[in-house]
């Protein structure tokens, strides 16, 4: 049974009125990532930081330091965030992101 982590994401979310929607994830192993970071899908369902090439379907809401294992954590869907505490965010992101209810602010 997966039990609800507690973080604190006021720097990331800008309305609490749309969202967002919570969800836990598991993030691939690799390097230390901030919440904020934009995450995008696997194909084998993991996540992993957005960059150009992939699409962007996520918000990470709290840190995750660097483990040589994948990590459970949560990440924020539909809702509206703080552009300027988003990490990776550009044009082609935020239009992909838009087509999932997450917006910014």
């Amino acid at each position: 049974m997966t039990t609800q982590k507690e973080f604190d994401s006021r720097a990331i979310i800008a309305s609490s009125n749309f969202g967002p929607v919570r969800k836990e994830i598991t993030v691939a192993a690799g390097a230390d990532l901030q919440k904020g970071t934009l995450m995008a899908r696997k194909s084998d369902g993991k996540f992993e930081p957005y960059s150009s090439g992939k699409t962007a379907v996520a918000v990470l809401l709290e840190d995750v330091p660097a483990k040589s294992e994948d990590a459970q954590v949560i990440a924020g869907f539909a809702g509206v965030y703080v552009k300027a505490n988003i990490i990776g965010l550009d044009d082609t992101a935020e239009a992909a992101l838009e087509e999932r209810s997450i917006y910014f602010r």
